[in-house]
């Protein structure tokens, strides 16, 4: 069997996907909120913003109670914990592989994380909703008004 860099094995365990989940891991990671207000640096941390267009209004999409209410779970959760969530729901690794990523990106405990991403109810199918996709956004005009007036 094939063994990846971050330590999943199986036929499907491809060393390219491996590294950029590794490295899509580590980058989450070092983006956290909380973990960038611990770091003292002169340079101003502000939140990541959404991708601007010229006269479109960009925003993720809406989900229902059943999503808002696991974001609100994932929210409350440090960021490891939510790595750790993610990975065994979306990418359905089993739990030791989750300790190897976690540990490959970086995580200082990656135990405490699998632990506590155990506490959040299994909603993992919720994660394949349109709201947690990170590629869908809605697109709106931003001068709708103002166009009609033309």
């Amino acid at each position: 069997t094939a063994v990846a860099p971050d330590g999943t094995a199986g036929p499907g365990a491809d060393p390219a996907y491996a590294f950029l989940r590794a490295r899509v891991v580590r980058t989450a990671l070092a983006a956290d909120p909380l973990r960038r207000r611990a770091v003292r640096s002169r340079r101003v941390h502000l939140p990541p913003l959404m991708p601007q267009v010229w006269g479109l209004k960009l925003f993720p999409r809406s989900g229902g109670a059943d999503e808002l209410a696991l974001d609100q779970q994932l929210a409350a959760l440090p960021a490891p914990a939510r790595a750790a969530y993610v990975l065994r729901g979306l990418e359905q690794l089993p739990e030791d592989a989750v300790l190897r990523v976690l540990s490959v990106a970086g995580v200082a405990d990656p135990g405490a994380a699998v632990r506590q991403a155990e506490r959040v109810p299994d909603r993992t199918v919720l994660l394949a909703s349109p709201e947690f996709d990170p590629c869908s956004l809605q697109a709106r005009p931003t001068d709708l008004l103002r166009r009609r007036q033309r």
